[in-house]
């Protein structure tokens, strides 16, 4: 985290994601386990810091045909 988001009221933090966190593909563990891993950090740091009043959101974009 950076100084300015721990020492001031409120905030947001949004991370980017796929649907590929949730559910693997055959041809992708390498980028399906670092999606993962961008989502558990999510929700742990939304965790860590919602006393601070800092938000964490992950949006996660959906394949779509």
């Amino acid at each position: 985290m950076e100084y300015s988001q721990l020492h001031f009221d409120g905030g947001e933090i949004v991370n980017c994601g796929s649907v590929h966190s949730y559910v693997g593909k055959a041809r992708g563990p390498a980028d399906v386990s670092a999606k993962g891993g961008v989502n558990m950090l999510t929700k742990s740091t939304a965790v860590a810091y919602a006393s601070k009043g800092i938000r964490v959101n992950y949006r996660c974009k959906l394949a779509c045909r």
